[in-house]
């Protein structure tokens, strides 16, 4: 699953990914049908790749068989970041892809909130 904040993120990401795996692309600029159906083919597990905005994948959105997020957008509040690991559940390895930009300031400072939380919260080391 690649979480992002921007639609015309999804939509990019979605044009490189179709070609190469089954994608679903859900955003908030789908109809009500369209979400349907989408929620519809995630239940029943017919994708290998979810692209969304984390906003759209909040509370109450469940998807069964996740092992990896990709976390594709800068955030530092720790509760998404709870809801977002949340979603991994299940048996076996799980793995979260965070990127780290330290020579955008901006970017390293809100990665650095998201460390923290792995090293106190997940008992993760700088190498994992």
């Amino acid at each position: 699953m690649v979480l992002t904040e921007r639609k015309e993120h999804i939509e990019i990401l979605n044009l490189y990914l179709r070609g190469e795996a089954e994608t679903i692309a859900i955003s908030g600029d789908d109809s009500a049908r369209s979400r349907k159906l989408k929620h519809d083919q995630i239940r029943a597990g017919n994708f290998q790749i979810l692209l969304a905005t984390g906003q759209l994948l909040g509370e109450g959105f469940d998807v069964h068989g996740i092992d990896t997020i990709v976390l594709a957008f800068p955030f530092s509040f720790e509760g998404k970041l709870v809801q977002y690991i949340g979603r991994l559940r299940g048996e076996g390895l799980k793995y979260v892809i965070d990127f780290h930009d330290e020579k955008v300031e901006f970017l390293d400072r809100q990665f650095k909130k998201r460390k923290k939380f792995y090293k106190e919260k997940l008992n993760l080391n700088d190498s994992a």
